[in-house]
């Protein structure tokens, strides 16, 4: 991870996509470049993010958001 480039408590984050929130987190491939990994079990915490997002933006659009520690906590990754 390239320092300060993006902060560790930023990393994890929910991603409404297509009318879906799904848990995620940027993964860093290669200098400055990052993708975007899904969570594993994303789905079972689908209700709660998109609850999290609809707290704290009113309307879901297609964009990030925080994501909250309890979720961050239960994220499953590969």
């Amino acid at each position: 991870m390239i320092p300060g480039l993006i902060p560790q408590d930023k990393l994890v984050f929910i991603w409404v996509h297509q009318g879906r929130a799904r848990v995620a987190r940027y993964v860093q491939t290669d200098d400055y470049t990052f993708q975007v990994e899904v969570a594993e079990n994303w789905e079972a915490l689908e209700k709660e993010a998109l609850q999290a997002v609809v707290f704290q933006a009113g309307v879901p659009i297609e964009e990030h958001y925080p994501c909250p520690p309890e979720l961050v906590g239960r994220a499953e990754w590969s």
